[in-house]
């Protein structure tokens, strides 16, 4: 069995060092009898495993004869983000896709995985550490643009902008305080992933603004976070829980979070849920801050015990393990 698998970049993707979860699913694979296809090689293969679209490499397996049942795709985005990847032809040339959420995509031939995150660091900060943190809301992401109805990334630029909120937070990331050039290269940049019918002037609010509480770009997001009490968490559309929820819990930071009804999903408790509104994420930043120590600390701790519940199925090498496994079982070999 010879597999090629293609990266996010659309090119082939190798076996990384140890030290990357990826090398797990590549382990997961050769234990299964798999031969990877070497980069930059031409030879025949017999299976695709593609972490995004490429025509190219549909047509070689056309002129290869790997069947449709033995290309399997695996999507990192929301239709909210690259809409162009949720075409009836894109779709209909892949036997088998895997998506990490049912919000994405439904059919007999998807099939769900839990989006890779970082397992969990059981050491924390004392009581009387963090209770030294600032009182305040550390938001740590980037600034970009998708003409696409759905998207969450104008609800931040709103928040961020918003009068009674900026005092409250700290924004760290790419993207903010760029000039204008930067703004229209990054609208221009989502325009490809986007469908006509799916297009939203709503997603440029707040085109080329400046953020008074912008801080810069951050090296380390786990020691940004570990400084704040309160982190607030957005996804990049509704349908799926990222890293960026389980970074900010990974921080011991009070999470307030907008993305998928948590209480369906994972559980209530992990986090604060707010709405994608800037009503209610105001609302809610303003309860949590005014909360007592030791309510801060209580809620804090309740959020990381049902964090530290679930990690142990949601940890990297884990998920991309059996993310391979799941592949592998699903061919026609």
């Amino acid at each position: 069995m010879i597999i090629k698998v293609i990266g996010h970049d659309k090119k082939i993707f190798l076996k990384p060092q140890s030290n990357n979860p990826w090398s797990a699913f590549f382990s997961e694979l050769e234990t299964a009898g798999a031969q990877i296809v070497p980069s930059g090689s031409s030879a025949k293969f017999d299976v695709l495993i593609a972490n995004s679209h490429s025509k190219k490499m549909i047509h070689k397996c056309e002129k290869f004869g790997v069947s449709k049942e033995n290309r399997i795709l695996i999507l990192w985005e929301p239709k909210e983000v690259n809409g162009k990847l949720y075409k009836t032809s894109t779709l209909n040339s892949y036997g088998h896709i895997f998506t990490p959420s049912s919000h994405w995509l439904k059919g007999q031939n998807v099939h769900y995985f839990n989006w890779p995150q970082g397992k969990a660091i059981r050491k924390t900060q004392s009581d009387i550490e963090w209770l030294k943190r600032k009182n305040k809301i550390v938001f740590v992401g980037s600034n970009k643009y998708s003409i696409s109805k759905g998207e969450l990334y104008s609800l931040r630029r709103e928040v961020f902008k918003n009068d009674k909120n900026d005092k409250f937070i700290d924004l760290f990331g790419h993207g903010w305080n760029q000039n204008i050039i930067y703004d229209i290269r990054s609208i221009l940049s989502s325009l490809p992933k986007t469908t006509f019918r799916n297009y939203s002037l709503k997603s440029l609010k707040l085109f080329a603004k400046q953020y008074n509480n912008y801080k810069g770009i951050t090296n380390n997001k786990q020691k940004t976070l570990s400084k704040y009490k309160f982190a607030l968490a957005i996804e990049n559309s509704n349908g799926y829980v990222s890293e960026k929820l389980f970074e900010s819990l990974e921080g011991q930071c009070i999470v307030l979070y907008v993305g998928i009804n948590l209480n369906k999903h994972l559980n209530r408790n992990i986090a604060v849920q707010s709405n994608a509104s800037v009503f209610d994420i105001s609302k809610k930043l303003t309860q949590i801050l005014c909360l007592s120590n030791t309510k801060q600390l209580s809620l804090m701790k309740k959020q990381r015990k049902e964090y530290l519940k679930i990690n142990k199925d949601w940890e990297n090498y884990k998920v991309l393990k059996k993310l391979a496994r799941d592949s592998v079982n699903l061919l026609n070999i």
